[in-house]
């Protein structure tokens, strides 16, 4: 993991701190906000970094025909 990466993890981890704070520790949201905290620490483990950042490139890319003929097809319209 690169500099940038662990700046940008803390960073991420200090928002989810700040915003759970809001929230009583029984609640659902504090509860799901430090679930996500906890993923977050998991993806940035070495392997499963370097699979989230391939995940990360492919989920912002266009979709192929193969793709949205597939959603077509469950009856999902794209454009």
């Amino acid at each position: 993991m690169g500099e940038e990466d662990v700046k940008g993890l803390e960073e991420a981890l200090a928002v989810l701190k700040s915003v759970a704070a809001q929230f009583p520790k029984e609640s659902q949201e504090h509860q799901a906000i430090e679930l996500a905290a906890k993923a977050l620490l998991y993806v940035f483990q070495e392997d499963v970094e370097r699979r989230f950042k391939s995940f990360l490139r492919d989920f912002d890319s266009e979709l192929t025909a193969e793709q949205k003929q597939n959603l077509r097809r469950i009856g999902i319209e794209v454009d």
